[in-house]
């Protein structure tokens, strides 16, 4: 099966069980931000399961002021975070650098300048970093390489913004270095229309990212892009394992506590159902895939490529058989008035209404006429039975328990079939009920 067929199947059936899924089931979904907890293609939540997953333990900094009560060494991941810090917050950052037990990662276009400014005098260049070099089909996502120990990694930004001045040594730092640089023929476009004009020239080669060390140990990463760590963004190119060697290379072969700070970010929550969930995380991921990972894909037998479909019609086979009621028709029969069924046609059950039901006409019929819903239909002997009961409703009845029974043998089927045959099972209740009021019941 082609992949690119693959993904488009998945995305539409996690669509259509968001839309049938129960509208009372919602799961808070955190947009516009580059937060852990929002699992979009601008989120960070899979930079921070990632973390989890390499063993270090990873926290969520809901409250700047809970910086202060961490007393062991700290990671503070700032991703591009929509309000600016404070002159308190960045005393309390550069206090907390200069006693070695905080170690800052800062990856942002502009919001977090304040922290740039202060603690390692940067000056960010105007205009976003192009590259018709390294990726001509699409300069606006330039290539850049970075360099961690003897390490070197090509990393791919969006909408990236360039050191134009750095002090090498700022404040306390012993060493302030860059590590990330775009090519030669770089530069930042300032006027947007992607030709470099003649006063664009001196960002040629670009700085887009530095490291640091203090005296007292902390070190500092400044990066002049957030997306390298987004979700929609971590598994291209080098990105990933760039994105490890830098934290490895802030914990100092340590383990810190890795606090992601969420405090700075425009809070914007959109209710969404969680098949609706599965869908977002699909379409995250769809654009992740290596070409390396899809062409394993490609060469799997097409039984393990239909696998992940066969699991999401599963799913979505459950989400309606869960909206439209329970399994089996087995329950005890309840009192009258839980099976007559008033209810508007959006508010009934009806699944559940239905096998409820065909469990009190069967006691009903074999209490009063000794005979089952079968024999029911197949003994003309038992008319003159029920005529004696009612007149009115005798034909009607009689068609509606034909019905129910012929629905009741094809029970496994019908579930699923059932939102179809609403307005028909909603006749069929009120028959049957108005039948079993006539005779006392």
């Amino acid at each position: 099966m082609n992949l690119k067929l693959l993904i488009p199947i998945l995305a539409l059936l996690a669509f259509l069980g968001a839309l049938l899924y129960s509208t009372n089931k919602l799961i808070p979904i955190y947009a516009s931000t580059s937060g852990p907890f929002n699992p979009g293609w601008n989120g960070t939540s899979l930079f921070y399961s990632l973390l989890e997953r390499k063993g270090y333990e990873v926290t969520s900094l809901e409250y700047f002021s809970d910086l202060e009560k961490m007393n062991d060494k700290v990671l503070l991941i700032s991703v591009g975070p929509d309000s600016g810090y404070t002159e308190i917050e960045v005393e309390e950052i550069a206090r907390r650098l200069s006693m070695g037990d905080l170690s800052l990662l800062v990856a942002d276009e502009g919001g977090a300048g304040s922290i740039l400014n202060r603690l390692v005098g940067v000056k960010v260049g105007k205009g976003l970093i192009v590259d018709l070099i390294k990726n001509p089909e699409r300069p606006e996502y330039p290539i850049v390489t970075c360099e961690i120990g003897d390490e070197k990694y090509a990393v791919i930004l969006n909408y990236a913004s360039w050191i134009e001045t750095y002090s090498r040594g700022h404040g306390n730092f012993t060493l302030l270095r860059p590590t990330c640089r775009g090519s030669l023929l770089s530069w930042g476009d300032s006027s947007g229309d992607l030709v470099r004009n003649p006063d664009e020239w001196a960002s040629s080669g670009a700085v887009v990212a530095l490291l640091g060390e203090l005296e007292s140990g902390s070190r500092i990463a400044v990066l002049m892009d957030s997306s390298v760590f987004i979700n929609g963004m971590l598994n291209l190119a080098d990105n990933l394992n760039f994105s490890l060697s830098l934290v490895n290379w802030l914990s100092d072969g340590e383990r810190p506590l890795v606090a992601f700070d969420n405090s700075h970010y425009n809070m914007s929550c959109i209710p969404l159902p969680g098949m609706g969930n599965i869908m977002l995380l699909v379409l995250t991921n769809a654009q992740s895939i290596s070409s390396g990972l899809a062409e394993k894909i490609a060469s799997t037998p097409l039984y393990l490529q239909l696998l992940p479909l066969l699991v999401t019609a599963l799913i979505l086979g459950y989400t309606l058989t869960t909206w439209y009621g329970t399994k089996g028709s087995g329950s005890d029969t309840p009192p009258p008035t839980a099976w007559r069924v008033k209810s508007a046609p959006l508010e009934v059950d009806y699944i559940r209404s239905f096998n409820i039901l065909c469990k009190a006409v069967s006691d009903v019929m074999e209490r009063r006429y000794n005979c089952s819903l079968d024999e029911l239909i197949s003994d003309p002997n038992l008319l003159g039975r029920i005529e004696s009961a009612t007149d009115s409703s005798k034909k009607r009845f009689l068609k509606a328990m034909d019905e129910l029974r012929s629905m009741d043998h094809l029970r496994w089927r019908w579930r699923l079939s059932a939102f179809l045959w609403r307005k028909k099972v909603r006749r069929l209740i009120e028959e049957v009920d108005a039948f079993m009021r006539e005779i006392g019941e």
